[in-house]
């Protein structure tokens, strides 16, 4: 079994299960304390994403910055930056699943949404799509394919992304001062509902009741992006999905996801994934 967590300096504890299942962009860590314990100061060059599918008990982490004690619950994730070193303390036995996914992957990932990574640990409010991802990215299924198939390991690393980002973009939206907020979950129904459509700020701005303008400044402030940025974030995260079903071709996949045609779909693509459309099909083909 790979054990690749990359230039960690953690030392694993006697009374420590861990279970590491690892491709170039992400790395899935299972652990299960046999008795209420800690682990040591340590750090990983991989960004963490820390969640426990059955809830955990009291937890105090602590980082160069802060010391944060909170009950992590299964639809909270605890995100600790690449390079922020940081230990923990809990008081009963837990489950957890750690995904790490590359600083190098994850910077680039980050830079095309537009969104900063923070600088120490920060919990983020899982949305109900991020909770199922995670759940399923612990399945034997996942981290057998996580091993063995590189382009699904990245693909799997980009959906994740995603959905982390949009749950950040989320629970950093919840605790602005403002007391208006962006409903992002009727935004989401509504674009995706109306892919194929040429979608305008004034149709996304309606959804919301607002105007326009407003609409355009309470987004960027909430969610880190412009309007236009999410809309094309939303239609990539579906296109992506429907280039690696290969029932579809591409002029098809860009009409159904509201590309003007394919060659601006191809560009968006590859801007984003860092290949083409036609060329991920052809990776995936090859697996």
């Amino acid at each position: 079994m790979n054990t690749f967590m990359g230039r960690s300096e953690f030392q694993k504890p006697a009374n420590h299960a861990v279970r590491t299942f690892s491709s170039p962009f992400l790395t899935v860590s299972l652990r299960l304390s046999r008795q209420a314990n800690s682990v040591p100061s340590h750090w990983h060059d991989y960004d963490e994403f820390i969640y426990s599918p059955s809830g955990l008990n009291r937890l105090s982490w602590t980082t160069q910055e802060r010391t944060i004690v909170k009950e992590l619950l299964p639809t909270t994730v605890l995100w600790t930056p690449a390079g922020v070193r940081h230990s923990a303390k809990w008081d009963s036995s837990w489950y957890s699943a750690g995904i790490l996914l590359s600083k190098e992957f994850l910077d680039s990932y980050l830079l095309q949404s537009n969104l900063w990574r923070p600088e120490t640990t920060v919990f983020i409010n899982a949305s109900e799509e991020l909770n199922m991802l995670l759940k399923l990215a612990v399945s034997q299924t996942w981290l057998e394919r996580i091993i063995s198939n590189p382009a699904f390991a990245r693909s799997a690393a980009v959906v994740l992304s995603s959905e982390l980002a949009d749950s950040y973009r989320a629970s950093a939206g919840a605790r602005d001062i403002s007391t208006e907020k962006v409903p992002l979950g009727k935004l989401n129904d509504y674009i995706d509902a109306n892919l194929a459509r040429d979608l305008s700020l004034r149709d996304l701005a309606e959804v919301a009741n607002l105007s326009p303008h407003h609409f355009s400044r309470l987004f960027k402030n909430s969610t880190g992006c412009s309007p236009y940025q999410y809309l094309v974030s939303r239609r990539l995260r579906h296109a992506l999905s429907l280039v690696s079903s290969r029932e579809l071709a591409m002029d098809e996949i860009a009409k159904s996801t509201g590309f003007s045609s394919a060659s601006s779909f191809a560009k968006a693509f590859k801007r984003v994934y860092r290949v083409s459309p036609s060329e991920y099909r052809r990776k995936l083909a090859s697996e």
